[in-house]
């Protein structure tokens, strides 16, 4: 599923369609989201210094606003994400939609992106 390519909604419907088709042997219907680059090429996001040569601050594959429409929406008709994340401003953003949905509070610190790594 590309959740970028339709709305929200539409990514739950068909997320939801596709699990209907899963087998023992073969499970569907999660979302993968793929929020920032890779820190080898320097698109990672990363919070201030940023790259050790200067480089320009990586790219949002999923911009933090859209990611919370994307993710709000799968939450609520329960379908299964996993959030590829790779730099730590991207952790960060990650980090405070999952704390906002467990808390409807919005902040996260290092720790809580350490917390969301791990769990």
């Amino acid at each position: 599923l590309n959740a970028l390519s339709q709305t929200a909604a539409e990514t739950a419907v068909r997320a939801i369609s596709v699990k209907e088709k899963s087998t023992d042997k073969l499970r569907m219907g999660g979302v993968k989201l793929i929020t920032d680059g890779s820190i080898q090429a320097f698109t990672a996001r990363l919070r201030w210094p940023g790259y050790f040569n200067g480089a320009p601050n990586g790219i949002w594959n999923v911009a933090p606003e859209q990611l919370k429409m994307i993710v709000d929406q799968l939450n609520e008709n329960g379908v299964a994400m996993h959030i590829h994340v790779n730099g730590d401003e991207a952790i960060d953003a990650v980090g405070r939609r999952r704390v906002l949905a467990e808390t409807g509070r919005a902040g996260v610190g290092r720790a809580g992106a350490a917390a969301l790594a791990v769990a």
